[in-house]
């Protein structure tokens, strides 16, 4: 810590930040860290750097919750540019010019090609992708020259919107489930229609209930940092928690839950989820699983107060 600096609070909570292009969302993570010096910084649900938009940043217990955080249903707009291809299936791979005209096409057929891809659909990820195949990222195979490609994987697209179509640019808006890739949805538009696509710009416009209309920029992350103000635009740690069912403790019995051991307080079903608060202060202090061979609510996660999370 430099000389005649104050430590920094612990924090935990989710920070609802807009990430910029040209920045991997690794490294939005380091610069979080290095600002409010805290040990544990992670984040839910990667961007690519070309991508832009929602990202949120778990600060200390959050981490520990960053899976209810990347389950949530996500929002994009993207620029699709038909009539070349990509190496990467976006703007930042090798562009080809497709031999086929665009011309031909019209907003109306472009719609009817989105509604194909609606409802549970097998996608096949990108070449460069960061799923690993036999231990290695699919980017570094690629990168090498020695694409692999990756068996299909079920994804979820609720809704795709067209906004606009300026020859050769459509621009969509899509809701969909975790694991979709925009970038292969655009790849697949292009073979659809027979003229090749790719994505040219992408927008993470919300994941789950945190919209880009409430994310901060990183100028303002890093000020907020600087002047002390960074724990009154942290959200909460249950925000990620939002949709489970709630158990209130007693005095009593939070501190039997908070060093493991069954609650017994209430009934519940079998394998079901819950989040645990202390009556008394309102503090969220474990995730509970019910465990219905004894009878009670088991802690699978606690959050004890934190006070030495600050580096």
């Amino acid at each position: 810590m430099p000389p005649g600096e104050e430590p920094r609070q612990a924090l935990s909570g989710i920070l609802n930040v807009a990430k910029p292009t040209g920045m991997t969302s690794h490294d939005v993570v380091s610069l979080v860290r290095r600002r409010t010096r805290m040990r544990r910084v992670g984040h839910a649900g990667t961007l690519d750097p070309e991508a832009s938009g929602v990202l949120l940043v778990c600060l200390g217990h959050a981490t520990r919750v960053s899976e209810f955080l990347m389950e949530g249903t996500k929002r994009y707009r993207a620029t699709v540019r038909f009539g070349a291809v990509s190496t990467t299936d976006d703007a930042a791979g090798v562009i080809s010019p497709s031999a086929a005209s665009v011309a031909h096409l019209t907003e109306r057929q472009l719609v009817a090609v989105t509604r194909r891809f609606l409802g549970s659909i097998e996608q096949v990820p990108p070449s460069y992708a960061a799923i690993k195949i036999r231990g290695q990222p699919m980017y570094r195979s690629a990168r090498a020259g020695r694409p692999i490609q990756a068996p299909p994987r079920r994804v979820r697209i609720d809704q795709i919107d067209v906004i606009s179509w300026e020859c050769p640019d459509l621009i969509i808006d899509v809701v969909c489930s975790r694991g979709t890739y925009i970038r292969a949805l655009a790849r697949d538009l292009g073979i659809a229609v027979g003229t090749g696509a790719y994505l040219r710009s992408l927008v993470r416009t919300a994941s789950g209930s945190f919209s880009l209309d409430d994310s901060l920029s990183l100028d303002e992350v890093v000020r907020a940092a600087v002047l002390g103000y960074l724990p009154r635009l942290v959200y909460p740690l249950d925000a990620a928690l939002s949709g489970l069912p709630a158990l209130f403790l007693p005095p009593e019995d939070v501190a039997t839950v908070l060093r493991g051991c069954t609650w017994r307080g209430r009934a519940g079903v079998a394998g079901q989820l819950a989040r645990a608060y202390a009556v008394e202060t309102g503090r969220l202090i474990a995730l509970m699983t019910y465990d219905a061979s004894a009878a009670g609510w088991h802690p699978n996660k606690v959050f004890p107060e934190e006070a030495d999370d600050v580096a």
